[in-house]
């Protein structure tokens, strides 16, 4: 029998994004990403850069969940690795 996994909480979603407004993480958490998904998306939107430089533009829910922050044009987080 497969066991079910914990869905991250709100305050994964904090730990993982920083201070994001409160409806952001209810549309985030109505996703129902898993850890790794929001993961994903936390590397991306904070521009966790690849050494090697093979680092894919996230999809899925973790894209979703990127298009859901929104990124200051002065903010480092949106230099993404092409």
């Amino acid at each position: 029998m497969a066991t079910k996994l914990a869905s991250p909480s709100r305050a994964d979603v904090v730990r993982l994004l920083g201070d994001v407004d409160d409806e952001i993480i209810i549309e985030i958490l109505e996703l129902r990403p898993s850890f790794a998904e929001l993961e994903e998306a936390a590397l991306w939107i904070n521009g966790y850069d690849d050494p090697g430089g093979n680092r894919l533009p996230p999809s899925g829910v973790a894209a979703k969940i990127v298009e859901l922050i929104p990124v200051e044009e002065d903010d480092d987080r949106n230099q993404h690795p092409a």
